[in-house]
């Protein structure tokens, strides 16, 4: 499938860049990567997606560009990632200092800076999302065990290409969070806007109030609530990795009146949007209407999805109202999303376990609540919570935590997040 950015197109990280400015940008990348790195080495490159930048969207398309096979590696955790892999590149701003780590490439390097600055070539911009390219990622593991997945670059196209179709525009202005990592944005938000929006900023919490009245598209999540204001200018709010009750909704629309809000489904083994309910001050339905032909979605206790003629069982319970229409009901197996990955109970004792004494803490899982009790300070817990983007918890203070068979003593004071 092929794509190219519109001839007009202009995006923001820090300052503005022209179509000319990612033209020099991808074909430094694109003559970087090919001088270092080699697509037939027949080990991926391993690739961290850090915080967005401009030099790393232009590393992105690079990649695309020369088909060059890449593994999805840990952000958060890059340095002791053991992946394997014939090298590692972080995409933008790291999430940790890797100072230290000096096998780990990274975009935002000054040298890559500087040599983009005197990078006199032009690419044409042109972007062939084919077979022969192959990406290679891990799910999250809620869906079933954690496994490896190999998606070739023409399924993300098939995906791109439905995200252009359903919700975006040639003249949308579009405005994302810079630290949208998760492997789904790129299919439901970042590629599709680089091929057909006429305007694309990526900002901070702190530089969004200053941008967001010029926007008319962004993508938003429920944990973006306290710090990403919506104003009335928003005509389109793309919205998925958790069920939107109608608290969040209405606080969309109240913020955001003229808006379409796009809910969208979607899994880590096959890319979004998968399918989509449009949200209006008028209309709410209930049901998502499939929007891949590409893909066979059936009922089999669960929803199950067949792609490239991998079988991947959801873990969602749905209702089918007709051959194209389901109603989400649920998922199979409690879980939390945090940093955009959903985790069991196991998992996030572990996650917790690395940052807190695992004897001042219990949690438990409650529709995709995360309920936490702690013998400590409870500003502690809050803090891991919204530095991970945990969507939805509670920690409560406790004399003592949960045990087998155990008595917990309450303390007045609870803090919630929904």
């Amino acid at each position: 499938m092929r794509f190219e950015c519109k001839s007009d197109i202009k995006i923001f990280h820090r300052n503005w860049y022209s179509r000319d400015d990612l033209a020099c940008g991808v074909s430094y990348w694109v003559k970087y990567l090919n001088s270092k790195y080699n697509a037939n080495h027949g080990m991926p490159l391993g690739v961290a997606h850090g915080v967005i930048t401009f030099s790393s969207i232009c590393c992105y398309l690079a990649l695309y560009k020369i088909k060059m096979p890449f593994t999805c590696i840990d952000s958060h955790n890059v340095g002791n990632d053991r992946t394997p892999c014939q090298a590692r590149i972080i995409l933008g701003e790291p999430f940790a200092s890797i100072e230290s780590k000096l096998d780990i490439d990274c975009t935002d390097y000054f040298l890559h800076g500087l040599a983009m600055g005197r990078h006199q070539e032009h690419d044409d911009l042109v972007f062939e999302l084919a077979d022969d390219h192959l990406i290679f990622s891990y799910t999250s593991g809620s869906t079933s065990t954690k496994k490896s997945v190999i998606t070739k670059a023409s399924h993300e196209g098939a995906a791109v290409q439905t995200a252009i179709d359903q919700y975006f525009s040639c003249d949308d202005v579009c405005l994302f969070s810079h630290e949208m990592t998760h492997r789904g944005v790129h299919t439901t938000a970042i590629l599709p806007a680089l091929f057909s929006a006429s305007e694309i900023m990526f900002v901070n919490a702190q530089e969004w109030p200053r941008v967001v009245t010029r926007a008319t598209h962004c993508q938003w999540f429920p944990i973006m609530r306290d710090y990403f204001k919506l104003t009335p200018n928003i005509k389109k709010i793309t919205v998925g990795g958790s069920k939107i009750d109608d608290e969040t909704a209405d606080y969309l629309l109240t913020h955001a009146p003229d808006a379409t809000i796009y809910d969208i489904y979607g899994l880590t083994e096959c890319l979004p949007p998968l399918a989509i309910r449009k949200l209006t001050t008028i209309a709410r339905p209930n049901e998502f209407k499939i929007c891949r032909p590409d893909l066979k979605f059936a009922d089999n206790g669960q929803l199950t999805i067949t792609d490239n003629n991998n079988i991947i069982k959801t873990g969602d319970h749905v209702e089918f109202v007709s051959d194209t229409d389901f109603k989400f009901i649920g998922r199979v197996k409690q879980l939390v999303r945090v940093n955009g990955h959903l985790h069991n109970q196991t998992d996030l004792q572990i996650l917790l376990g690395k940052n807190f004494p695992i004897d001042q803490f219990s949690l438990n899982i409650n529709q995709e609540k995360l309920i936490l009790q702690v013998t400590g300070h409870t500003d502690q817990y809050i803090e891991w919570c919204q530095k991970n983007y945990v969507e939805n918890f509670t920690v409560t203070k406790v004399d003592r935590v949960a045990t087998s068979g155990g008595i917990k003593t309450v303390n007045n004071g609870e803090y919630n997040v929904s």
